[in-house]
């Protein structure tokens, strides 16, 4: 008889080992994946039936969260995970009739932006009021601080003297002291450039502005003479137009990429501006 031959088990195949790079590459290449989806479906239009009330037409309006934000046409919303709004998109090929119902919800959704904006312009005159109010009852407390009674003990007259020339004095030197930052001095021919004295210096700076980020803004170049041209152009004109778009264009990049990092305010600022002006 043979002899049995004892093998030794051997090792199992070493697995290998992921980059650390390889792997943060591939994570940052999902997450630009999800970004470019959710993106793509901003703008898209849903038709969704709802048992009982009929079927609706709703628009995708903003993302946040693995979530969709549906308005529908007659005022309500919901939120949508990425698999069911797949379910219910729509293509480009509308029928009168949903053309029809694509405008009339383009213009509900216009109108509530509009309600959004002034809420948010109100709470800001209520926040600058009320900051105005306390300012104005501070300077009020101080000035009468003089001629009241500190922990129950009354101030002299000498003292109250002493106390307002005192404020007298720093009134003084702040006058002083804005007197002294003044617009910066501009020569005689300035004022033939075609606006009023006061605004050449803000002219000046808006356009150095423009000239110095034209590439950043994707703007072809122009002369002084041109934009000033186009300020006092009495109806629209091309130039303004460009340069409202590449604006416009600018800040919405630079909030979407705040907003991927995760800027609750950049998100807040990206749903409440009207992007299609």
């Amino acid at each position: 008889m043979e002899a049995a031959v004892i093998r030794s088990a051997g090792r199992g195949r070493k697995r290998r080992r992921k980059d650390v790079s390889n792997a943060l590459l591939d994570r940052q290449t999902k997450k630009r994946a999800v970004e470019t989806r959710w993106k793509a479906l901003m703008g898209r239009y849903v038709k969704k039936e709802f048992k009982g009330s009929g079927t609706f037409l709703g628009k995708i309006v903003f993302y946040d969260s693995g979530l969709y934000r549906v308005d529908y046409e007659d005022g309500d919303f919901e939120d949508l995970e990425s698999g069911e709004v797949m379910r219910f998109l729509i293509g480009d090929d509308f029928d009168d009739n949903l053309i029809a119902r694509k405008k009339k919800l383009d213009e509900l959704l216009s109108k509530k932006d509009v309600k959004t904006k002034e809420v948010l312009v109100g709470n800001a005159m209520d926040s600058v009021n009320t900051v105005d109010g306390v300012e104005a009852l501070s300077s009020s407390e101080l000035s009468n601080s003089g001629a009241n009674e500190i922990d129950g003990v009354q101030v002299d007259g000498d003292a109250s003297s002493s106390s307002n020339s005192c404020e007298y004095d720093r009134d003084s030197s702040l006058e002083v002291e804005a007197s002294l930052v003044s617009p910066p001095q501009l020569p005689p021919s300035s004022g033939n450039i075609g606006v009023p004295v006061e605004f050449v210096s803000h002219l000046f700076s808006v356009y150095s502005f423009l000239r110095s980020f034209s590439i950043r803004l994707f703007l072809s170049p122009f002369t002084l003479n041109d934009f000033v041209g186009s300020l006092n152009c009495p109806v629209p004109n091309t130039l303004l137009d460009a340069i409202h778009v590449a604006l416009m264009c600018a800040l919405r990049r630079h909030l979407e990429t705040l907003s991927s990092d995760g800027s609750v305010l950049a998100l807040k600022c990206l749903r409440c501006i009207d992007w299609s002006l």
